[in-house]
Parts: structure tokens; sequence; C-alpha cells
């Protein structure tokens, strides 16, 4: 009976380290953030952008030279783009760095960013593709008022 009771002491300690894990991880899956980040709002850092590391910004960068490449384009390879976004976005969610509020306040950002990727990469006409597209664009533009 010893043995059972520390065995399930040891599952449910177990259980609340991997609950932990998942609600402070940056995460590069399709799942939504866990609630903690439903109740986020986009808030500047008493009135700055917040700083996002170099190792990550650089991979936003690029998604934004991508779609500056795009929307310079008369005919867009939107597959290709979406593909090259959601591997920035990967590379940009594994380099996450950030803790604390500023992590909080950019996955408010973040998740419906990665949601718009995913409609790209879904979208098969091409009015839907050049809408999002512009969605995207948008996020960029609210992207840089509260990161840097």
């Amino acid at each position: 009976m010893r043995h059972k009771r520390t065995y399930l002491k040891i599952i449910a300690q177990s259980s609340l380290f991997v609950v932990m894990i998942g609600l402070s991880a940056c995460t590069e899956d399709n799942t939504p953030i866990p609630s903690v980040y439903d109740n986020v709002s986009l808030e500047l850092n008493n009135g700055e952008k917040w700083d996002v590391s170099d190792n990550m910004i650089q991979h936003m960068n690029n998604s934004f030279d991508l779609i500056d490449e795009a929307t310079g384009e008369s005919e867009k390879d939107y597959e290709a783009l979406a593909k090259d976004l959601v591997e920035q976005k990967t590379a940009f969610v594994s380099s996450c760095d950030m803790k604390g509020e500023g992590h909080d306040v950019l996955h408010a950002w973040l998740m419906p960013y990665i949601g718009l990727l995913e409609d790209l990469d879904k979208a098969t006409t091409l009015d839907d593709q050049e809408r999002i597209l512009g969605d995207i664009e948008n996020a960029r533009t609210i992207f840089l008022e509260y990161f840097q």
C-alpha cells in the first residue's frame, strides 16, 4: 500500500510538471497555447516596445522580407510563401528565449499570426490567398508597433 501511494504521488507530481512546462514553453505545434495567454493583451512595456533577442528577431525579419518580396511580385507562389513563412515561424519559436511578461505579450501576438500562416497554407482560392496575405501584412505592422 505504501508503494502505491508513493507511485500515485510521483504520477501526480510528474503530471503537474508536464502541465507547467506546457504552460511556459513556446510551442511550434498547432494547438492553442493554454488559457494562461488568453487573458494577455498586446500592450507596450511602460510605453516602450518589448525587446526581442537578436536570435529571435532575425527569423521575424526574414519573414518580413519574404512578405515584401511576395507583395512585390505580380504572380505570387502562395504555396511556397506559406511553406517559407512556416519555416521561419518554426525557427522563431525554436529560438525563443523570452521569459515573463514580454514572453506572454509576444504570445498574444504570435498565436493569431500562426493561425494566419495555417490559413494561408490551406487557402485554395486566389481571393482567399490575397486576403490572408493582407492579414499577414497587418500582423507584421502590429508586431513592429509592439516589439523590436
